[in-house]
């Protein structure tokens, strides 16, 4: 008895290490378990997400239900590309890799399904096609033939600033406040 314990928890560890969302699906659709890193891209918690319906957190639930049926009908699914919504309205952009796992006896159970955040590498791939992903909402400027800073210009470095200023750095080490290096 306690090894089975011992072999529950070791699995248990072994899912939360991922750091993917995890889900497993019953045959009926509804979520049978999830990981934390499920719990942080929907907002919700575990106990929130067993019993309902897989399909419920994504931005097109319909194209989630066919993904999930693909797996059911042909086993697995690889970079089925989803959106994920969070209970805040924020969406995460995933590609979903999912396979059928089996009982004891050989039946299929359900499905184990892995969610790869692909915001950041979406980010990448759209620089420099011309494509900017811009936020919900953000107003875009054309600034041809304008001079373009970051909001936040390192006075230290830069010359534009005054000059060289290599010398601040003994007399604030010596004590000197910034008042009085000015």
């Amino acid at each position: 008895e306690e090894a089975l314990r011992e072999a529950g928890a070791y699995h248990r560890r072994l899912i939360e290490a991922s750091l993917d969302p995890l889900v497993t699906i019953g045959p009926d659709g509804r979520i049978t378990d999830a990981n934390a890193a499920t719990e942080t891209v929907t907002g919700r918690g575990r106990q929130d997400l067993i019993g309902t319906d897989f399909a419920d957190y994504f931005l097109e639930p319909e194209r989630a239900r066919a993904g999930y049926r693909q797996v059911l009908a042909e086993g697995q699914v690889r970079d089925y590309p989803l959106t994920i919504r969070h209970v805040s309205g924020r969406t995460t952009d995933v590609l979903y890799n999912a396979s059928i796992y089996l009982n004891a006896a050989g039946q299929v159970q359900g499905v184990f399904a892995a969610a790869r955040d692909m915001t950041e590498r979406n980010k990448s791939a759209a620089f420099g096609t011309g494509e900017t992903p811009a936020a919900a909402g953000a107003e875009i400027v054309d600034a041809e033939g304008k001079l373009v800073t970051p909001g936040l210009v390192d006075a230290h470095t830069h010359l534009i600033f005054g000059g060289w200023r290599q010398n601040e750095l003994g007399m604030k080490l010596h004590g000197k406040t910034y008042l009085e290096i000015q």
